[in-house]
Parts: structure tokens; C-alpha cells; sequence
């Protein structure tokens, strides 16, 4: 891998995420400015700071990884599924798993199924459960993933992609659905982008405490 790709892929990624970030900007003041704000606007409104929260702590992560991208001269890439589905893994008698249709399969890096699974897997209504934690707990006790991209991963999962699509939509082609279906879709956009958003957390909050314990552990063993 080139030292300039990994900088067109960063540069080209954050410039795209500060581009989303400033129409995003613009439209809350455009919505805020209204005596009467729609419902589609006065929702936006209200979610407006999450979304920046989101956006930061994406940002963050994507500099993270290109500081950690510094000193390598390699990535690494897998054969991935290229459609990771619960439809597309089944068992044989012995309880072994297998995956099956590979039409879409391709080189890519090892988190292009594990976004892809999820935007597609939590577009469901608020999920309350670790479920979605579980399946990327039991994917890594096979395929761990390194340091770099587990950033990465932070970073895609957490920017709001979801939501601003809807936004677009709305204010690009607002005629094409009434105000009800419009909010519609921004609804289950906002659902999809917290259950993501609880995945993304546990992912990191759980990193964290396997990282304190390792210190604590060095720290205890340097002391005896």
C-alpha cells in the first residue's frame, strides 16, 4: 500500500464528512430561522446535536486511524461475503457454520461485511438488547481485528449516513412523498443511527476496559 492512498482515502473521506457537516449546519439555521417549522424541521431541530456528537466522535476515530496508518506500509485485505446475512450462513448437523451465496464477494477490508451487516441488520425499530454486541464478540473470537481497523470501523459506524440521506431526500425532492412519509423515514433513519450508535459504544467501552485491566495487570507485575 502506498503512503498517497492512505492519504486520498483519508483526505477524500473527511473532506466528503466536513462537506455533509457544514449542509447539515446550514440547514438547522435555514429551519431555525422559520416562525413555523414543519414536523420533518422541528425533528431535525431536536436530533441536530446528536448528530454533531456523532460526528465528532467519527472524526475523531478517522484521525486516529491516519495517525496509526503512519507508519505502516501494508493493509490488510480479506475475501469478504460482500452481503453478510443470517439467510446466507447455515449448519450442518455437526454444528459447524458455513456461508453460502458468494455472488457478491470480493477483496476488501475485513470491516467492509461487518458495516454493511449492520446498516441493514438494525434498520429495525430501538433494539434494547446486546444482541448486535454478541454477534461482533463471536466474529472476533475467529477474526480479530487490529488496532487500525477497529478505528475505522469506529469511524463508519458512527457518522450519521442514515439521517442525512433522509435530509437530502427531503430537501431535494420533498414532493416525492407527503410530510407523514417523509417523518416516516426519518424515524426508522433515527432508530437505525442509536441502535448503530449503542453497537458502536459497547465496542469501544468494552476495548476500554480490556485495556485498563491490561495495565492494571503490567502495573501490578512490575510492582511485585
Amino acid at each position: 500500500m502506498k503512503k498517497e492512498d492512505i492519504e486520498n482515502h483519508y483526505t477524500s473521506m473527511k473532506e466528503t464528512w466536513e462537506k455533509r457537516q457544514e449542509e447539515l449546519k446550514q440547514y438547522v439555521a435555514e429551519c431555525e430561522k422559520k416562525i413555523y417549522m414543519s414536523p420533518f424541521e422541528l425533528h431535525y431541530c431536536t436530533f441536530y446535536y446528536e448528530m454533531t456528537r456523532a460526528l465528532e466522535f467519527g472524526f475523531g476515530k478517522l484521525d486516529q486511524w491516519n495517525d496509526e496508518m503512519e507508519e505502516k506500509e501494508k493493509i490488510r485485505l480479506v475475501t469478504s461475503h460482500g452481503k453478510l446475512s443470517a439467510k446466507h450462513f447455515i449448519y450442518d448437523e455437526r454444528g459447524n457454520g458455513f456461508f453460502i451465496n458468494f455472488e457478491h464477494a470480493k477483496d476488501a477490508s475485513p470491516i467492509y461485511d461487518l458495516v454493511s451487516f449492520y446498516f441493514r441488520t438494525l434498520r429495525t425499530y430501538p433494539v434494547t438488547t446486546y444482541d448486535s454486541y454478541e454477534w461482533f464478540s463471536t466474529y472476533e473470537k475467529h477474526f480479530a481485528l487490529r488496532e487500525e481497523e477497529r478505528l475505522l470501523l469506529h469511524s463508519y459506524l458512527a457518522f450519521p449516513e442514515p439521517l442525512y440521506q433522509c435530509i437530502v431526500q427531503y430537501r431535494q425532492h420533498k414532493e416525492s412523498k407527503t410530510e407523514l412519509e417523509h417523518m416516516q423515514s426519518f424515524i426508522r433513519a433515527y432508530w437505525l443511527t442509536k441502535n448503530i450508535e449503542q453497537l458502536n459504544i459497547k465496542i469501544f467501552e468494552v476495548d476500554q476496559q480490556k485495556k485498563m485491566a491490561a495495565e492494571a495487570a503490567a502495573q501490578a507485575q512490575a510492582n511485585e
